[in-house]
């Protein structure tokens, strides 16, 4: 059903319909949009993402008016369609009552890995430490960066046997940094090309501080430096940290000491895609 331009005030029941929704009757929608949180154009601007790629996906949860005709639910998805200039079927619901608009979105979000578990896409599942291993992982030394849930998603499932390996063998430690997202993040890269009993041992030396032998004691140093750096905060800190932890590791597999704890320039281990992107 094409969506009207009409809205009707305070006709009876409340009812929903699916409707095609498109620029043109959102900006008119919108016009009812009186009494509203304030607009977050982050959220807006990966709904766009999401509807340009395609990947807008019809749900129970869409539009709502109250009796008065007044827009209670669905800011965020009119201004979305109006900014991507997409037509998208969505659900309407009309003649909520006015009070409705101190209940709506107030059930519990879904964190994202809970979502990537429904999804029954990963076996073993996804747990934070793998969301969180991953972002660090994509980001590397480069700068933050977001990206659709959807794309999310795909990349967990390249990089989800890496990603297992650093988790499980950085999971339990006296010293919170040892199980970082950052250190996790660092050995999900190293996992595609280095040897991997080796890796195993640095985390094993990193997890539980006992060394046997001169070329593992840079392990401890950087174990002692990630105990004393208490909650990461800024970028700068990110890349300091990752950084490090890349150089000592490298030092490690190659059988080289190190007398010096400084973070590297330049990326160690870089994922496959990145390498094609290079070739």
């Amino acid at each position: 059903m094409i969506a009207t331009a009409t809205i009707a005030k305070g006709t009876g029941r409340m009812y929903t319909v699916i409707m095609l929704v498109g620029p043109e009757q959102a900006i008119k929608w919108l016009e009812f949009n009186c009494r509203n949180r304030p607009l977050d154009e982050k959220h807006v601007k990966y709904l766009v993402a999401e509807m340009k790629a395609g990947r807008w996906k019809l749900t129970h949860e869409g539009i709502a008016f109250d009796i008065n005709g007044i827009l209670q639910d669905g800011q965020h998805r009119l201004w979305a369609i109006v900014l991507s200039s997409c037509t998208v079927e969505m659900n309407v619901t009309f003649n909520t009552s006015e009070e409705c608009i101190e209940y709506v979105g107030g059930g519990k979000k879904r964190m994202a890995h809970e979502r990537m578990n429904l999804s029954g896409r990963y076996q073993g599942g996804v747990s934070k430490n793998h969301l969180a291993a991953l972002r660090a992982m994509l980001q590397g030394m480069e700068s933050p960066r977001t990206m659709p849930f959807s794309q999310e998603m795909d990349l967990m499932a390249r990089h989800k046997p890496a990603l297992d390996f650093a988790v499980e063998h950085l999971t339990t430690s006296r010293v919170k940094g040892a199980g970082s997202s950052v250190t996790r993040a660092v050995v999900a890269r190293a996992w595609y090309s280095a040897d991997l009993d080796r890796l195993r041992r640095f985390c094993e030396v990193l997890r539980t501080g006992l060394r046997s032998g001169d070329d593992e004691t840079a392990i401890i140093h950087l174990r002692d430096y990630l105990a004393g750096c208490g909650r990461r905060e800024g970028l700068g800190q990110f890349r300091d940290q990752y950084g490090k932890v890349q150089r000592v590791l490298n030092a490690f597999l190659a059988g080289r000491s190190l007398s010096v704890l400084r973070p590297c320039q330049a990326e160690m281990y870089p994922l496959p895609e990145e390498q094609e992107k290079v070739a």
